[in-house]
């Protein structure tokens, strides 16, 4: 008998139905499989803040060959979000409500209205006062000479912990000790203050960021004395007896206390650039610093008007920025530039009409 050949047969694929003509069955077991598939997932937070993130990036970009900079970004700028960002900066409803109770009137309290976390108070100070003081050391006024990379370094580390008192905690801390934020003295409760300020060295990440310096300990009396006269009118700590460990030399110490000070001021009441120029406390603070060889100017702008807004301001920001005129502060009305120009009675308003036809030339091509 010869072999029969074996018949192949054909496999036909059976489209499935489309999903209108699913039964009941077939969409409960898809969607068991759906929601076993989701509780399988891991979900997990990011590794890190999109605010430090961002910031890092940006600080990269702008700031590249500025070690300093990159090095707070890098270990500060994470534990700011995870410590900081939903603290205010002015005490909240909480401090109105204690600010009332003490017979303060509405008037009084109304600058306490305008409120931002401790995060972004911190960040809005830092920045701005560490391109001014490169700024100055560039133009070769004489007090920068000291900005080394201990006072920079000294300048951010205490910049950040001058509101100590605000920290999550330190009110509590404080109570435990029958004391309150107006009783507390550095010098008076020296031994407390400094477990309060390493254990925040530490949980901001200053610890690490300090450690090309020398260390957190090195400079623990010196961070103190920042931080309680970075405000000149509260908290101000004078008697150098008090803290018998601070190291740095007096000029580069009153160089960083002077550098807080601006940049408390500037995050306070930067608002607007006519603001920022006006202010007798800023403007002093430049005066000081660049010894009356640079000032605070701007361009401002009356009405909002959109996209239209913004190429009018690109165009003044191009016509207007040179090697000696560097923009600072940008705000929907206008910008802050820092120029290297003799302190004068003359207005910090830029003259626009000297720079229109740059302007207008510019706008054009824009847009």
């Amino acid at each position: 008998m010869g072999k029969q050949k074996a018949k192949k047969i054909k496999m036909i694929d059976i489209p499935k139905p489309p999903e209108d003509e699913l039964t009941e069955e077939d969409l409960l077991e898809q969607t068991s499989e759906l929601e076993a598939k989701d509780e399988a997932e891991e979900i997990r937070l990011a590794d890190e803040p999109i605010f430090s993130a961002l910031l890092r990036v940006a600080v990269n970009q702008v700031a590249s060959d500025d070690a300093v900079l990159l090095s707070y970004v890098t270990h500060v700028a994470q534990p700011l979000s995870a410590e900081l960002a939903l603290h205010t900066a002015k005490g909240g409803e909480k401090f109105l409500a204690d600010r009332r109770a003490e017979g303060k009137s509405e008037k009084d309290i109304e600058r306490y209205r305008h409120e931002q976390s401790l995060r972004a108070h911190l960040i809005n100070g830092l920045l701005p006062v560490t391109h001014i003081a490169k700024l100055l050391k560039a133009w070769e006024a004489p007090r920068l000479r000291y900005f080394d990379e201990r006072v920079y370094r000294l300048f951010c580390a205490g910049f950040t912990l001058h509101d100590w008192l605000k920290l999550p905690e330190v009110e509590a801390w404080l109570e435990g000790q029958g004391l309150g934020h107006n009783s507390v003295n550095a010098a008076k409760h020296l031994p407390m203050v400094e477990d309060i300020f390493r254990t925040w060295i530490a949980r901001l990440g200053l610890d690490k960021f300090l450690e090309p310096v020398g260390g957190a300990q090195m400079w623990l009396h010196d961070l103190i004395y920042l931080a309680c006269n970075t405000q000149v009118r509260w908290g101000t700590m004078l008697n150098l007896s008090q803290l018998p460990g601070l190291k740095l030399e007096g000029r580069g110490r009153q160089l960083a206390t002077d550098l807080c000070t601006l940049a408390d001021l500037m995050a306070y009441i930067a608002k607007t650039p006519r603001r920022v120029v006006a202010e007798p406390r800023i403007v002093d603070g430049i005066t000081n610093l660049s010894d009356g060889k640079a000032r605070l100017v701007h361009h401002h702008i009356s009405e909002n008007r959109g996209v239209l807004t913004n190429f009018i301001h690109n165009s003044a920001l191009a016509a207007l920025s040179s090697p000696t005129r560097v923009p600072l502060l940008y705000a929907p009305s206008g910008v802050v530039y820092l120029e290297n120009s003799p302190v004068s009675k003359q207005s910090r308003s830029l003259d626009i009409s000297v720079n229109a036809h740059d302007i207008v030339y510019t706008f054009w091509l824009d847009f």
